[in-house]
């Protein structure tokens, strides 16, 4: 008898996207709102960290950056109304927008550090420091995280974990963004400590901001897409890339089947890839893309998520769930938080 074969991976996808065409049909949208947190923003970073959503900084419709941070309740409770759930956070050391967050294990710390780093202020000032919280939860203040050579000052930059190819384990990365004059496409490295910037050289992809990445399934490699690619005009990237390990190496792969765009994210969720709106030359966009081949092939998950078109927002992973919170559709920025269960 002959033996059946195994589905592909494209065929469980297309199986996957059947299910959430029938989950999006019966409720009427892919991501529906869970909440709302305190002052409207767009370019925040944010992080999940022992169970809370912390989101930071970010900017107003005027592009005016905000000092204070915001963490949810425990594990999602918060949601609930989204009226009371939020609780501020000290401020970090001064008010920035296009910085980048994640939690990170630092050697000789015994608990995961939220990390904060790179950013700009109103008056264009552009930071490399890193500040780290290591408590989370309310009261906990940022603090300096001491550096002995650090990387040059940025925004709207990448800002990762991912596998060391030096030793066993994880390091830090900083890649792409733009300074005061020019866009960005270097990449740095830390060790464990955090505390020692490296230049690990230049990326074959052409300088950019405000672009989309992530780590693969096992953190060894990242995926850079989109951006903008230069810093006088709007003009659109629409290559997509992946690192080796060490990010010293980078392979240009098919080009996305999702328009060109910036200011948008990428996260990855059971195995799979997914890009969520952001901005191109028609406007704002709510669209969301998935891929389960590490950014080879690309398919529509939906042209409009639920929430309105947007960009700058935050997207992460929280309680097996895709968020999106806050941003900006060319009028006013958002509040507003919203998740969409892809399982």
């Amino acid at each position: 008898m002959k033996q059946a074969q195994r589905p592909t991976s494209l065929a469980l996808l297309m199986l996957m996207l059947m299910f959430i065409g029938m989950a999006r049909t019966a409720s009427g949208s892919l991501f529906r709102r869970i909440g709302i947190f305190p002052d409207a923003r767009q370019a925040a970073a944010a992080a999940v960290h022992r169970g809370q959503l912390f989101i930071s900084g970010g900017a107003s419709a005027t592009m005016i950056p905000f000092q204070a941070g915001y963490l949810s309740d425990n594990d999602g409770s918060a949601y609930n109304d989204g009226t009371s759930s939020w609780t501020s956070t000290p401020p970090d050391l001064y008010p920035r927008a296009g910085t980048q967050m994640i939690v990170f294990q630092l050697a000789f710390h015994s608990v995961p550090s939220l990390l904060v780093t790179g950013g700009c202020s109103s008056t264009n000032a552009l930071s490399a420091t890193t500040y780290l919280l290591d408590g989370g939860a309310a009261g906990s203040v940022f603090k300096d995280l001491p550096c002995s050579s650090a990387y040059p000052p940025r925004a709207y930059h990448g800002f990762i974990a991912a596998q060391s190819a030096l030793f066993t384990g994880q390091q830090l990365f900083v890649f792409g963004g733009r300074d005061t004059s020019q866009l960005l496409n270097d990449v740095y490295s830390a060790d464990a400590s955090g505390s020692n910037w490296i230049s690990v050289g230049t990326a074959a992809w052409s300088p950019r901001s405000s672009f989309a990445f992530a780590t693969v399934s096992d953190h060894s490699r990242v995926l850079v897409a989109g951006g903008y690619c230069s810093f006088t005009s709007v003009v659109y990237c629409s290559d997509a890339w992946i690192s080796n390990v060490g990010l010293s190496k980078w392979t240009q792969l098919p080009s996305p089947s999702f328009s060109p765009r910036a200011e948008f994210s990428m996260v990855h969720l059971n195995g799979n890839m997914y890009v969520i709106g952001g901005r191109d030359a028609s406007g704002y966009l709510n669209d969301v893309w998935v891929s389960p081949d590490t950014g080879r092939t690309w398919m529509s998950v939906t042209g409009a998520a639920g929430f309105s078109p947007r960009s700058g927002y935050s997207a992460l992973v929280h309680n097996g769930a895709l968020v999106v919170a806050g941003g900006n559709d060319g009028v006013a920025c958002s509040d507003e938080v919203w998740a969409a269960d892809l399982s």
